[in-house]
């Protein structure tokens, strides 16, 4: 784990926090407000993008000239949200977080409107669930009704903080001690007895533990945030 996820991680502690303790919409704009702050403090830029592509998306849906023209709208809405994402892929100096994830939550609120399957969200909602921040990292990039659902839903209980408890507990384990510790140490020594075996070999081998460490980093912290 990065010390950047590591970060975001003890801010969502403290944004869950807000969400439990303070009552209705409140909370989550709590949320909201603490996960635009780290991300500010992380990458001022990913931070002003976010926020400012949110704000774009909803007043594109609620134009009044964008329900005649969904296809024009949403093709035009999504061709720019990937290009601002592949161009900041190719601006090393700079760091993006969560552009990926953000992104994809974007083309998937416009694709949904566009379909007929979604209503335009309000900007407050919106916000809420862009800036949500144990998913900023790392994803799983959640549907906005299910997100929403679950706001409404949202509650308590002894059975259900130990199960997610435990559920971060195995998340940690798979970040940290599989993918940070453990493939790195057995890839490590494979590498080692594989020194003199063609490049072919070399190569293959090298490539199955940076998938393993992939997956394994991304398992746990998608665990985390669930």
């Amino acid at each position: 784990m990065t010390i950047a996820a590591l970060f975001l991680f003890l801010c969502s502690l403290i944004g869950v926090a807000c969400a439990v303790c303070i009552n209705g919409n409140r909370g989550l704009d709590a949320m909201a407000v603490i996960g635009l702050a780290s991300m500010a403090l992380l990458s001022p830029l990913s931070a002003i993008w976010l926020l400012v592509s949110s704000v774009a998306v909803v007043t594109i849906l609620h134009a009044p000239w964008a329900e005649s023209r969904r296809g024009i709208t949403v093709s035009i809405a999504s061709g720019v949200s990937i290009a601002a994402l592949l161009i900041s892929r190719e601006l090393q100096t700079l760091v993006w977080v969560g552009a990926a994830y953000f992104t994809l939550r974007h083309i998937h609120v416009m694709s949904e409107w566009w379909q007929g399957r979604l209503h335009a969200p309000k900007l407050g909602n919106y916000l809420r669930y862009q800036f949500f921040l144990p998913v900023i990292m790392a994803g799983p990039i959640h549907r906005l009704p299910h997100f929403e659902r679950q706001c409404r839903r949202r509650r308590v209980t002894a059975s259900q903080f130990f199960s997610g408890a435990e559920r971060v507990l195995l998340g940690f384990t798979l970040t940290v001690v599989l993918a940070s510790w453990a493939v790195r140490r057995l890839a490590d020594s494979t590498n080692a007895k594989v020194l003199n075996q063609p490049e072919f070999i070399r190569i293959w081998v090298d490539s199955v533990f940076d998938w393993l460490h992939i997956y394994f980093s991304f398992a746990g912290l998608s665990g985390i945030a669930i």
